[in-house]
């Protein structure tokens, strides 16, 4: 019989590259209802576009966010939980896989640290539900080394 072991476990946090700040607003060459005037260049989108807002001010609040994303101030990130198996397959030789959970993302790397700490602990409450039904016990993952890897 194979044995099989959890080398560790990971809570990734990374950057999320494919970032959807739509709701925030959009840039366009058309002006909505709440739209602030944008001088981004020749290249560029003359309006942005507010969503979700009730006013001009929460219009300029919304614009001044996706600015400093494009800024670089903050950053769109993802969480994960991601198990690293070891499952014998000769003698002394074994094999090494990585399970994950789902992950989620859209997270601001400038949000609330108390709240992603929640959500780091959500998605590793979803591995464990993976690794019990894999046939680990409650020990092994329990007893299992726990390292965070903020990217």
């Amino acid at each position: 019989m194979r044995e099989k072991k959890i080398k560790h476990i990971k809570i990734i946090r990374g950057v999320d590259y494919d970032a959807d700040l739509s709701d925030y607003g959009k840039f366009s060459n058309s002006e909505g209802e709440y739209s602030i005037k944008h001088n981004g260049g020749n290249n560029s989108y003359r309006y942005f576009n507010a969503e979700n807002v009730y006013n001009m001010e929460e219009a300029r609040e919304n614009y001044e966010r996706v600015m400093s994303y494009e800024r670089g101030e903050w950053y769109s990130m993802y969480i994960k939980a991601e198990a690293t198996l070891y499952t014998s397959c000769h003698e002394n030789s074994w094999l090494i896989n990585k399970i994950h959970s789902g992950g989620v993302y859209g997270y601001e790397s400038d949000g609330d640290e108390d709240y992603l700490k929640d959500e780091e602990n959500s998605q590793l409450n979803e591995l464990k539900d993976v690794l019990l039904t894999l046939g680990f016990t409650d020990d092994e993952i329990k007893n299992a080394e726990v390292i965070r890897d903020y990217k």
